[in-house]
């Protein structure tokens, strides 16, 4: 975001909130020309379009530095273990920092509703998938059938698949702080 210029360019073309809209990450360039007051305002607009994007506030150049090392792959100083391997295995008691719930879903579910619900779950959930029995409506029919979900970060997708050789559907989340209740309420909350 051109913080002299994002606010001004907003009518200009769609593809502009577009971009906020779906990002993860916000970088506010320009703050030095723009000011303090109209940087705090084109924020305030980009928050209201990624309102859980992470906001940096920096120059080109500081940007381009925090992406880089951001991307960069991890040092290798490591890579040979000074001990034996680690083993998981029943007797490993100890999380790796990802939790996971697993659900089965007896009920059809409205699918819009379904990605709509599963869109508003905490960013610490980073992934979510399954395949739900359901009908879509978005496109004027009432679309019955087997859908497979997604969820990478905060993006939601579904699309129509076969039916399964299974006769409920199931969803599976991962992160970092998963809470089977919240996966069956969003669920529940899309039930038909």
């Amino acid at each position: 975001v051109d913080a002299a210029e994002f606010r001004r360019s907003r009518h200009v073309s769609g593809a502009v909130d577009a971009q906020v809209a779906y990002a993860d990450v916000v970088l506010v360039t320009k703050s030095e020309v723009a000011g303090g007051d109209e940087t705090g305002r084109a924020i305030a607009e980009a928050a209201v379009l990624a309102p859980r994007a992470q906001v940096i506030v920096g120059t080109t150049e500081q940007h381009a530095e925090w992406l880089e090392a951001t991307l960069a792959d991890p040092p290798l100083d490591h890579a040979e273990p000074d001990h034996a391997p680690h083993v998981h295995d029943d007797h490993c008691d100890h999380t790796h920092g990802i939790t996971s719930a697993a659900i089965e879903l007896a009920a059809e579910v409205d699918v819009e509703e379904l990605e709509d619900q599963l869109g508003e779950l905490p960013a610490s959930i980073v992934r979510i998938k399954g395949i739900v029995r359901g009908v879509d409506s978005r496109d004027g029919r009432q679309a019955e059938g087997w859908y497979a979900v997604h969820r990478v970060g905060l993006r939601v997708s579904s699309e129509p698949v076969s039916a399964p050789a299974f006769a409920e559907g199931r969803l599976v989340a991962l992160g970092t702080s998963v809470d089977p209740a919240i996966i069956e309420a969003c669920v529940a909350r899309a039930s038909l």
